[in-house]
């Protein structure tokens, strides 16, 4: 019987911004939504944030510091993602990373001319297809565009 064997791996970090940098751009950001304040192009969103206690200006909505913090605050640290057996395959928290089939990615390299281009919505099916028949795949993720009216997936290796 196969019994697999846990090995510790070297995790690299990269890191990019000081606490201080962080810190100004956390602080730099409340100022922007209270004062200067977001375009909010969803009904029921607006509404929301209308509710509890945003208000709207020249057409955009500011958003109190208060309301901003307490959200943060309420934020989970941690978002579990299963894969459709129901096992947890992409803890989504501080420190880890994992990477798709860039489904969901700006920009794509081109499978017949090798060169960088933009992606298109047409590929989408063809990614999901790929990912779907692939056995090292153990979770995958839709993700609704709106703006564009297209389903988007997006599937992460097991090995993550």
């Amino acid at each position: 019987m196969y019994h697999p064997i846990e090995i510790s791996t070297l995790t690299p970090a990269i890191r990019v911004l000081s606490d201080e940098q962080v810190r100004d751009i956390h602080y730099a950001t409340l100022e922007i939504m209270e004062n200067i304040g977001i375009e909010m192009q969803d009904a029921q969103g607006r509404e929301l944030l209308l509710a509890a206690g945003a208000w709207e200006s020249n057409g955009r909505l500011k958003i109190p510091e208060r309301l901003l913090v307490d959200a943060l605050a309420k934020a989970p640290s941690r978002l579990p993602m299963y894969n459709r057996l129901g096992k947890l395959t992409m803890p989504l928290e501080l420190g880890k990373v994992f990477f798709g089939t860039g489904s969901d990615t700006i920009f794509t390299l081109d499978v017949d001319s090798r060169k960088r281009r933009q992606s298109v919505a047409q590929e989408t099916p063809w990614h999901a297809w790929v990912m779907l028949w692939r056995t090292s795949i153990s979770s995958c993720r839709w993700v609704w565009l709106p703006m564009h009216r297209v389903q988007i997936s997006t599937c992460t290796n097991s090995f993550a």
